[in-house]
């Protein structure tokens, strides 16, 4: 079982200063507690502050979040920066550490055909991402590079004829691009569509894993949606398409590529109250 709380507040100081404050407490327990299956609390608590400078056309964010799960004790600092710039345009840097502790699942919980697996340590990553936008009042485009070294990254693994549990990778890393871009020609059309390219490397020093793919991770993802139609009557339909991707660190088992597709209609008759 588990059950939480969560609490914002943000508030804007002196017209420059837009604070935020996050607080969030829980706990997870077992039917049957016992030495090897314990029970925990969680505590997390967040502060931001984004400052803007030239009217709003700069910002520099900077935040620092900890994280409090049983035993594991975790800070996440960021720092970010986003300029406006002429022409519809704006440029955005972000760099941090994000720190993970193992989630209660995956440390004591059976879920289906996932075990668990008790040795798990928390997973650090340095990260920074760069990004170009172009915004126009019925249109947007982005581009943005990311890139990720990781400590202990927590990742399942599939080795049959086991059932598929997670592990901890020593040292890994993540890097690629993303563009996406959305259109709307007219008030009842609207159609977005991104491509994601992701290259992960396991760096262990061992010749059975190092510099091969980290699994579950497609180096190729597309996503599209187009949605039509007057207000309260709204059909939509999405494709996701993934390449082919390794399920555990030796590159044995690879999932084919494969296209999820969904369609889907929302009505809405009423508006006061809404329906």
């Amino acid at each position: 079982s588990s059950a939480g709380a969560e609490a914002t507040w943000t508030r804007t100081v002196a017209g420059r200063h837009g604070l935020t404050a996050l607080l969030s407490a829980g706990g997870d327990w077992l039917s049957e507690p016992t030495r090897a299956n314990p029970s925990w609390g969680r505590l997390g608590a967040m502060l931001g502050d984004e400052v803007r400078f030239f009217g709003g056309d700069i910002a520099i964010s900077v935040s620092a979040r900890l994280d409090v799960a049983g035993p594991f004790v975790v800070v996440s600092p960021r720092l970010g920066a986003t300029a406006q710039l002429p022409l519809g345009l704006s440029v955005r840097a972000n760099v941090g550490q994000a720190s993970r502790p193992p989630a209660f699942g995956e440390l004591y919980v059976v879920q289906g055909t996932l075990l668990p697996n008790g040795t798990l340590r928390t997973e650090r990553a340095l990260t920074a991402d760069v990004g170009v936008q172009w915004t126009h009042e019925r249109a947007l485009l982005a581009v943005t590079g990311f890139g990720a070294l990781y400590e202990d990254l927590i990742s399942y693994e599939y080795y049959p004829p086991n059932l598929a549990r997670p592990f901890n990778f020593q040292a890994a890393s993540a890097a690629g691009v993303e563009v996406e871009g959305r259109v709307t020609p007219w008030r009842w059309l609207e159609a977005s569509a991104s491509y994601t390219f992701l290259s992960t490397q396991n760096l262990k020093d061992d010749p059975r894993y190092y510099l091969k793919a980290l699994p579950f991770r497609p180096a190729h993802r597309v996503y599209a949606r187009v949605a039509a139609g007057p207000e309260w009557l709204r059909a939509r339909a999405e494709v996701l398409v993934q390449s082919e991707q390794f399920q555990n660190r030796t590159g044995t088992l690879v999932l084919p590529a494969r296209a999820f597709v969904n369609a889907g209609v929302t009505l809405t008759p009423w508006k006061a109250p809404r329906v």
